[in-house]
């Protein structure tokens, strides 16, 4: 692994540092009654600082810089502690302020903790309320009735009655058995001696629907031949042999 070489920290508050620090601010100096712009460059080119005026603090190289430009840093030394104040304390209110969101996301937390609390005592209390009906509803007996056919009257009103008990002892559920046909508890409706009723009643309907077939295709021409057209009162002519008008049929 190689090893990253660690900066060194400058240090702003010396001579150097601020002057690094005001790069091209102007500062006049009056001498021989004309008045001068000294920034960093041109006083760099003219008078070159030493190695040791860069290490050292303002105080100490004071004889070695102009007036102007030692008051200059003065202010801007100041400026800068003032500075660095207000960043401090403006970093002191954004920590106070994020502890502050921090607390108040902890609050939060806790109150839909405790609604989810209160929401799981809700649900066991309904499921409570759930199994106190059941074991009323158990041994009772339930009746299923059918609907009354209006279109086949003379067929009776079939009524299923299916009674549900509870083995104690094996603690098994079981149903009684009950014939939907008969109306027996002997037997299903598959094991019923008599004729099913649902059987009837299909044959009753295959039996009606293929009658109306017939009729209607010796009677509709248009229902038999509806492929092709038949010209107006013309005799159509069936497989048996016998003639039928079509505006009879109409």
């Amino acid at each position: 692994m190689v090893k990253k070489k660690k900066k060194k920290k400058k240090n702003k508050e010396t001579l150097w540092g601020i002057i690094k620090i005001l790069k091209t601010d102007p500062v006049w100096s009056e001498s021989d009654g004309k008045k001068e712009e000294i920034t960093r460059d041109s006083w760099k080119t003219t008078n070159p600082i030493p190695e040791k005026v860069k290490e050292s603090s303002h105080e100490e190289v004071k004889d070695l810089i102009p007036s102007e430009l030692y008051d200059h840093i003065l202010k801007v030394r100041e400026m800068y502690k003032h500075i660095k104040k207000q960043s401090k304390e403006f970093s002191t209110k954004k920590d106070n302020e994020n502890e502050k969101e921090k607390e108040n996301e902890k609050e939060k937390e806790k109150e839909k903790e405790k609604e989810k609390e209160k929401e799981n005592e809700k649900e066991k209390e309904k499921e409570k309320e759930n199994e106190k009906e059941k074991e009323k509803r158990k041994g009772k007996q339930k009746e299923i009735i059918m609907p009354k056919n209006t279109k086949l009257d003379n067929f009776k009103r079939i009524e299923t009655k299916i009674s549900s008990h509870i083995n104690t002892k094996n603690n098994q559920a079981f149903v009684q058995t009950y014939c939907s046909n008969c109306g027996k508890n002997d037997h299903n409706i598959n094991q019923c001696p008599e004729p099913n009723f649902f059987d009837l009643l299909n044959s009753y309907n295959n039996a009606k629907s293929t009658c109306w077939n017939n009729i209607l295709q010796f009677t509709n021409p248009r229902k038999r031949n509806h492929h092709r057209k038949i010209p107006q009162n013309s005799h159509q002519i069936t497989n048996d042999g016998i003639t039928i008008r079509k505006a009879t049929f109409l």
